[in-house]
Parts: structure tokens; C-alpha cells; sequence
């Protein structure tokens, strides 16, 4: 089983009423979530449920446990996502004197036992939406939850303020920065997807032209956004520019897409596991969870004991075993923050290698010698069945014929007819060996070139 993503709410300072009432909030937000499942009485302790998924279905456990004050509340869905995966959501309410906290994760496992390698697109779960929906007071290391929803940055003032969150030391979540090209976004509400996407995991905020300019004249070129690119600001341990960690996206590498697949949907999940992947290693689970699930079974053990007095040897067997679990529990998270550094490790050298791989140095040979596409997948034409739909990006111009390559739909719907594209069409049929099109459209929101749309 594979953890996609952690999450933890929390709220602390709440006296005994407010507790109380929150408590029965985020518990109404469980029962909620398994009627909207499907689940007829969602106060069993167990049941099934019919699966959107064709053909699949779904099943919950739900248990709690109060003991000495210390509420506890377990559930775990399980649920068909397709044919070989099904996905595990584990929520998790805990209350404890004056505080009250939720985690979950997110896990994928294949439901057969071949041993090869399976997408997830992971999401945050809907109850957890709901619970953050419901209260905004949410936080995390004394840190505000992001909301999912996007602030804004506009001209200078709103580029220093920018940087003033984007150097802080104090920051717990990463900051994901949209800016604008000629006052858009590559896709029309990506800010507001992107946030949707990132609730309590991730703030999102845009800038316009002026504001990014100032980004760019106080943090260098190395670590700018502008122009229509996306960039995450990890947090880090100090306000130097040389302990920053980043990751960008221009608007030509958001726009590259296999054949039959959607730029936009690619680009949002590939967002949404770069950052969900830094949680499942960040966030721990936290240990009241355990320990009222412990005490809660010490108790039975107890009450045991009293009625059987015979079972004085059951009873030292079954209180060791509670201990070993303690033991291991330890022993868990050790190795858990072991590997969390390890994959610290590995992701910042992957981040040196990337930047390295797109900014080559300056005497690099002509970068159309050789085009090595990565996106080609298999670039072997196949038979192009009538009314069929491609799509296609141009990589380069020579004086007689645009270099087409089939790539997925860019995903902005704003195709118009190409009644004079002569090197583009040459292109195609180039590429094709054929030119019996029914239409020839052009994108007019993509850069660089530019997407073609062509229909059979």
C-alpha cells in the first residue's frame, strides 16, 4: 500500500462546551460523508456500499472509543477505484482537554499482486473539505490552514508583501504562485482550481504583471514568476535566498501533453502529487490517536481481569502484547522520519537536476539537432479512424514546413479556423502522409509555436 497524502487539522484554547460542539460537528461531517456514500444508517459500526465505480464497490469500519475524557474516533473507507486499484481513506477525530484534531490519509493499493507500476490521482477526501468548510479556524503548528481559496497580489505593494510570505521563516505550508499574461491565467480559474485542489495542504495566491515584476526585481530571475508561470515556494528553515527550495512551471512545459490526454488535467495532478507526496512525509500521525485506542483496550483487559480471576496468566500475556505495540509504534516513527529525510534528499537533487536539465549552458549544440521528446510516448503512426481528433504542437520551423508532434488537447477551447497556415499544414502532412483533413483549427490563447487542432 502506497500513502498518497496526510492532512491534519487542529484547534486548540477551546473550553468545554466549545470542544464538546466540535466534537459533534466533525462527527456529523463523518455521517454525512457515508450517506452521500451510499451507507443507509451511518452509525453502524460496519457496513458496505454501492461504488460510483462500475462493477466495484465500497465498505467502512467506524469506531470510538472515550475513555477518561480522551474521545477517540476511527474511520476507514475502502473503496474499488478501477480495475486494479482500490483506494484507502483513513479519517481520524481526536479531542483531549482543550483541543481537537483531525487527520486522515489518503493510500492506493493494487488489488492484484503484479508487481509494476500504477497511476494515482490522488484528491483530498470530501469530509475533510466539509470539516474545513464548516469551521474556518482551523491550524497546524500554530500556522492557518489554507482554505482553498486564492489570495491576491496586485502591482508593487502586493509584490513586496509577496515576498515578505514567501521569506519567512515562520511558514509551515508551501505557497504556490499563479501570475498572469496579459491579464490571464493559462487556464481561465487555474488559481481557484489549484487551491480547490490544495485545501489544507497548500496556500495559492496570484500576481499580476506589475506584481511580478517585483518579485522578480527583489528575489532574482532564478527564483521569479511571471508571464503566465507557476511556481511552488517551499517553506524553509531561514530568509536567505540560498536555503529557498522551488519548483516552476513556464506555460510551454503546462502545455506539453501526451497524445490523448487533457494539458490542463496533467498539469493539476502532477501539482497536486508533488505536493500531497511532501505531506504523507511531513505530516505524522498524531499519538493520542494510538494511545486512546490503547487505553480503551488496557480498560477491557482490566475489566476481564476482574471478572475472571483465573486468567492472571492471560492477563500478563495480553498486557505485554499492549506494551510491544507501544515498543513498535516508537519504532515506527523513527523509521518513518528516517525515510521522510531520505526523500527530503532525493527530491532536492531531482529539483538541481531539473533546473540544470532547463537551463543548459550557454555554448549547448543547436537544440534542434536532435529533439528528444519526451512526450511522444509512441510516435508510430497509427490508422487515423474518420472523424477522428489530434492535436498537434509545432517544435520548430524550417523554410519549407513546420516539425509537428501530436500532443494532447491544451485544454483552452479557443480554436479557430487556419485558412492561411500553408507550413503548418505541410507540417501535418509531413507527419501524417496524408491531408485528406476535414477541418484545420489554431489555438489562439497558446504561445510558442503554437497547438493545432485537426479533425479527420
Amino acid at each position: 500500500m502506497q500513502t498518497i497524502s496526510t492532512y491534519l487539522l487542529e484547534r486548540v484554547g477551546l473550553s468545554v462546551e466549545e470542544r464538546a460542539g466540535r466534537l459533534q460537528s466533525v462527527n456529523s461531517s463523518f455521517s454525512d460523508w457515508l450517506a452521500q456514500k451510499g451507507v443507509t444508517d451511518p452509525n453502524t459500526a460496519a457496513g458496505e456500499f454501492e461504488s460510483e465505480t462500475p462493477g466495484g464497490g465500497g465498505r467502512y469500519t467506524r469506531e470510538v472509543v472515550d475513555v477518561d475524557g480522551e474521545y477517540a474516533e476511527e474511520l476507514i473507507l475502502r473503496e474499488r477505484a478501477n480495475e486494479s486499484q482500490e483506494f484507502v481513506t483513513r479519517v481520524c477525530l481526536i479531542g483531549s482537554q482543550d483541543k481537537v484534531s483531525v487527520y486522515a490519509s489518503v493510500s492506493a493499493s493494487n488489488i492484484n499482486t503484479k508487481i509494476s507500476p500504477r497511476p494515482t490521482n490522488g484528491r483530498c477526501p470530501a469530509v475533510l473539505r466539509d470539516v474545513i468548510r464548516r469551521h474556518g479556524d482551523w491550524e497546524l503548528n500554530d500556522a492557518a490552514l489554507p482554505s482553498g481559496k486564492p489570495q491576491h497580489f496586485y502591482d508593487t505593494d502586493g509584490g513586496i508583501e509577496v515576498c515578505r510570505i514567501i521569506l519567512s521563516g515562520q511558514r509551515k505550508f508551501p505557497l504556490v504562485l499563479v501570475s498572469q499574461q496579459r491579464g490571464e491565467f493559462v487556464w481561465d480559474a487555474l488559481d481557484r482550481k489549484i487551491a480547490s485542489d490544495l485545501v489544507g495542504l497548500g496556500y495559492v495566491s496570484t500576481i499580476n504583471e506589475e506584481a511580478a515584476k517585483e518579485v522578480s526585481r527583489r528575489l532574482g530571475r532564478k527564483f521569479a514568476c511571471f508571464d503566465g508561470a507557476v511556481r511552488i515556494y517551499w517553506p524553509s528553515g531561514g530568509t536567505a535566498l540560498d536555503q529557498m527550495a522551488s519548483s516552476v512551471w513556464t506555460p510551454e512545459r503546462m502545455l506539453e501533453s501526451p497524445i490523448h490526454s487533457n494539458a490542463e488535467d496533467r498539469f493539476r495532478s502532477l501539482l497536486r502529487y508533488r505536493v500531497m507526496s511532501a505531506a504523507a512525509l511531513s505530516i505524522s500521525e498524531p499519538p493520542e490517536i494510538s494511545a486512546a485506542f490503547r487505553a480503551q483496550a488496557r480498560k477491557r483487559l482490566a475489566d476481564l481481569h476482574r471478572t475472571a480471576s483465573d486468567s492472571a496468566e492471560a492477563w500478563e500475556i495480553a498486557n505485554s502484547l499492549v506494551s510491544d505495540l507501544d515498543a513498535a509504534q516508537r519504532k515506527l516513527v523513527e523509521i518513518t522520519a528516517e525515510l521522510s529525510m531520505e526523500r527530503t534528499r532525493a527530491e532536492n537533487a531531482e529539483a538541481q537536476l531539473e533546473y540544470a536539465r532547463n537551463n543548459p549552458p550557454a555554448n549547448e549544440s543547436d537544440a534542434h539537432a536532435g529533439v528528444d521528446d519526451e512526450l511522444n510516448d509512441d510516435e508510430a503512426q497509427d490508422d487515423i479512424a474518420p472523424g477522428e481528433v489530434i492535436y498537434y504542437k509545432k517544435i520548430y520551423s524550417t523554410p519549407n514546413h513546420d516539425v509537428m508532434r501530436r500532443r494532447g488537447d491544451c485544454g483552452h477551447n479557443r480554436w479557430t479556423a487556419a485558412h492561411s497556415a500553408d507550413k503548418a499544414w505541410k507540417g501535418v502532412e509531413k507527419l501524417e502522409g496524408r491531408d485528406d483533413w476535414q477541418s484545420f483549427h489554431h489555438c489562439d490563447r497558446c504561445d510558442g509555436g503554437g497547438m493545432w487542432k485537426v479533425v479527420w
